[in-house]
């Protein structure tokens, strides 16, 4: 069921890389690291994207995103 609450982040997410017309070699920058923001990065990565920033508070990114990014 935890699964589950991600769906409609992940959703917004794909409509936002696919809305921005991010695609390989692309350069994004995501306002807010919450599950919306991280959901952009995984989608705007596996479009292709190459340089992208995350911009939130440090303790809203956390060690997830902080994986993600390395």
């Amino acid at each position: 069921m935890d699964e589950g609450a991600l769906i409609e982040p992940w959703v917004v997410g794909v409509y936002a890389v696919d809305r921005g017309q991010v695609t390989l070699g692309h350069k994004c920058a995501i306002i807010g690291a919450g599950a919306i923001g991280v959901m952009v990065f995984l989608a705007a990565k596996l479009v292709g994207a190459v340089d992208i920033w995350i911009v939130g508070e440090r303790y809203e990114i956390g060690s997830f995103v902080d994986r993600l990014l390395k």
